[in-house]
């Protein structure tokens, strides 16, 4: 990462562009002055660019990202205890206790715990409403299809309407 300007050069810098200097003498000029700056330098100066001063323009607060931490031996400890609850946390929620990344967790979960990582499955969940009307709402449904109709709603909607067969016997629901 670069080092950055002080405040100061940066007004000096913004100073002599307002005097419709190109940036190659801009920086001429500066050298001459003591200054070392590279042209790069100067040009990002005078178009604004870098996130802390567009923030500084527009007058916002800037707030650098803070760089990840390592995984030392401590918090191995504490990710071995937060992963052997009997209902542990996500990943997600871990690192952030923890102050690490997501792929962090998930390496030394595997590596160095040498565990098991499992995604928990999305399911829909069903109301007792909706398991009182399951079984009459599907049967209604079965009844208004015709059987050329049937195969064509059933792959579309199996969340709704499960089909086995047992030995040419087919039951619904």
């Amino acid at each position: 990462m670069p080092s950055q300007i002080s405040l100061e050069l940066e007004g000096r810098i913004r100073e002599v562009a307002d005097a419709n200097m190109s940036a190659r003498s801009i920086e001429r000029f500066l050298m001459d002055k003591g200054i070392k700056v590279s042209k790069t330098t100067v040009i990002n100066v005078i178009k604004n660019k870098g996130k802390q001063r567009e923030a500084r323009q527009t007058g916002q607060i800037f707030k650098p990202k803070i760089p990840f931490k390592k995984l030392d031996e401590d918090k191995i400890k504490q990710l071995d205890k937060l992963t052997s609850e009997s209902n542990p946390k996500t990943q997600k929620e871990m690192a952030r206790d923890l102050g690490v990344s997501q792929p962090a967790i998930s390496k030394a979960i595997k590596n160095k715990l040498g565990k098991i990582t499992r995604k928990k499955l999305k399911v829909h969940s069903l109301t007792p409403k909706d398991k009182i009307n399951r079984k009459p709402n599907s049967r209604k449904l079965l009844d208004l299809l015709t059987r050329d109709q049937l195969e064509f709603v059933v792959t579309l909607d199996e969340a709704k309407m499960y089909l086995v067969k047992d030995g040419g016997h087919t039951k619904h629901c």
